[in-house]
């Protein structure tokens, strides 16, 4: 017990010094497949994406809490009812992902006996569904007021870097080319009506 204090309390104290990492957010795979990891993709409107949060320090320094929101803006929902998490990382009890206001939320807090490296992934599996053809972006912003576990409150005060979040990702979603192909006979019988 006594030890893992010590350890908190190292953490603690190398905050001060701390400077900073970068949580950011990519592409892993596409209707469960997995394919090369990018920030950039085009799917029809029956495809699922998955995504993975992905944390970078500088060397020597750990990634010690999370709070943030996963956000998409444009037509796509995010599903965060799957996730995965690095086994023997983050604590069970004070890590969680809960939905509010069209947001995923993210907080978790690392096991003492598990701290993460300085890289590496925090969170796999967060899916998001197409819901209309159009571009979605796809980002990490703060929120440090989540809780961890329901009662512990988990914010940048904890974290061993500060970090800044990265610009995301794109996804541009297409009609697929039977939907494309139904909406321009439609046009033209409509064209043909009016004349």
């Amino acid at each position: 017990m006594m030890k893992k204090l010590m350890v908190l309390l190292f953490i603690l104290a190398m905050v001060n010094v701390a400077s900073a990492g970068v949580v950011d957010i990519v592409i892993t795979s596409l209707n469960g497949a997995p394919i090369t990891p990018t920030k950039e993709i085009t799917i029809l409107p029956t495809d699922v994406v998955n995504m993975d949060v992905t944390y970078q320090s500088e060397a020597g320094l750990f990634l010690f809490s999370m709070s943030f929101d996963i956000v998409a803006q444009g037509p796509g929902t995010l599903d965060g009812s799957q996730p995965t998490w690095p086994t023997g990382i983050w604590d069970p009890a004070l890590t969680t992902i809960i939905p509010h206001d069209g947001k995923l939320g993210v907080s978790g807090a690392a096991a003492f006996l598990g701290l993460p490296g300085p890289s590496g992934i925090a969170v796999d599996h967060i899916l998001m569904h197409c819901d209309a053809p159009g571009d979605v972006l796809v980002s990490l912003v703060e929120n440090p007021g989540l809780p961890a576990g329901g009662s512990v409150e988990v914010n940048e005060a904890f974290d061993v870097f500060f970090p800044t979040f990265g610009p995301g990702v794109v996804i541009h979603q297409v009609p697929e080319p039977m939907t494309l192909t139904l909406l321009g006979l439609g046009s033209l019988f409509l064209a043909r009506r009016k004349k």
